[in-house]
């Protein structure tokens, strides 16, 4: 999705824990993928920002467009990897997508996201840049309740206050809306968004936990024919799950496309008359369109490339870490005069806001490390510790 948190991976770094991926002692290409990780989401809230300028009230449109290439994209790379490259053994696509498979799970992740990517476009036209960068930043407390009831996932005192900075720097944004030439209900409408996207990823995850779960506890026959007692379980190919997440992303999003008229967005047009009217305007009635959407999608792919990537070669927690860096990428580059978006200025307030966001996502990832030692170690009452 068009946002750096409308990418599954970010949710896996929470799944994964002290789980690494083995990698060379010192290896260079690690680090060049964060760095490529951070200015890829950068650019990618830079251009997702220019491409809603022409689009202006017809952006949510770009909704379909991004789920169907989605659902393209994806479902090829999983294709491909399971009877062309044949990397993805057959075990973990039936996983999924078997009569008792956890498509059923899935299915509700694909309308989270849908619903995500709906919300989060219909109102990206109507706030600043760094503002929507911003807004973005709910999806963390979104995800600690959702993880707290579904996963059952305790936090420490420490998490927890990094979590209460973040949702205080979104507190404050929502009073700096003139400064900010931003729409208060739309910025609303976007923080709201991201409860879809936070449903999803903790969905997702509890997938992955009980792909783990399943190979640990079989005793007669293990999961994978290749697999023997002992060793060590496999990971859920994460193309298996984004496919199937982008199958039902799409079968939802046709119904949840009436959201537009119901909030006014379609300005008293009937939903297929919009629908028809915005296609028009994203071929040639609105200039600069489909040529800044297509800028937008293709570095929107090799920005999600890079985070699958970044996971498979080093782990899931730096891609944790190099996403939340984003965010000060992302004000950085609203502080400039861009030609399509005009004169771009970039408050004091919003850097302090910047500045909170930072410091809370610092907080919540140190709690990470030191309830994984208190894990460790063997301590039980880690919550508030």
């Amino acid at each position: 999705m068009v946002r750096s948190s409308s990418d599954p991976i970010e949710q896996q770094a929470n799944r994964e824990g002290a789980v690494t991926t083995e990698s060379p002692p010192f290896d260079y290409i690690v680090p060049a993928l964060m760095v490529s990780v951070v200015v890829l989401g950068a650019f990618n809230n830079l251009l997702g920002r220019m491409r809603a300028v022409p689009l202006g009230q017809y952006d949510f449109f770009t909704a379909v467009l991004n789920a169907i290439i989605y659902v393209i994209v994806w479902s090829s790379v999983f294709l491909s990897r399971r009877y062309a490259l044949k990397v993805v053994p057959k075990e973990q696509a039936a996983f999924v997508w078997s009569a008792r498979g956890k498509w059923l799970i899935l299915m509700f992740g694909g309308l989270g996201d849908a619903i995500g990517g709906l919300l989060g476009f219909i109102g990206q036209p109507y706030v600043s840049g760094v503002m929507y960068s911003l807004m973005n930043q709910a999806i963390v407390p979104f995800t600690v309740i959702f993880s707290l009831v579904i996963l059952g996932t305790r936090y420490i005192s420490l998490e927890l206050i990094g979590v209460v900075v973040v949702l205080l720097a979104v507190c404050i944004s929502m009073h700096n809306f003139s400064a900010s030439h931003s729409d208060p209900f739309m910025a609303a409408l976007i923080a709201l968004s991201t409860s879809g996207n936070a449903l999803s990823f903790v969905l997702k995850e509890k997938v992955f936990r009980d792909f783990i779960a399943k190979q640990t506890t079989a005793i007669e026959e293990p999961l994978l024919v290749e697999q023997r007692p002992g060793a060590i379980p496999r990971k859920l190919d994460i193309f298996v799950v984004n496919c199937c997440v982008s199958v039902f992303q799409v079968v939802w999003l046709l119904p949840l496309l009436a959201i537009g008229p119901a909030i006014g967005k379609t300005h008293g047009l009937g939903l297929f008359e919009y629908l028809q009217e915005a296609g028009s305007c994203f071929i040639e009635g609105c200039p600069n369109a489909w040529q800044l959407y297509t800028a937008y999608i293709s570095l929107n792919l090799l920005y999600n490339v890079a985070l699958l990537f970044l996971v498979q070669r080093g782990s899931a927690l730096l891609a944790f870490v190099s996403l939340k860096a984003v965010t000060p990428a992302s004000a950085v580059l609203f502080s400039i005069n861009w030609p399509i978006l005009g004169p771009s200025t970039v408050s004091w307030l919003d850097w302090a806001e910047v500045g909170l966001v930072t410091i809370g996502i610092v907080a919540f990832r140190a709690g990470n490390i030191r309830k994984e030692q208190y894990i460790k170690s063997g301590q039980r009452k880690i919550c508030l510790a």
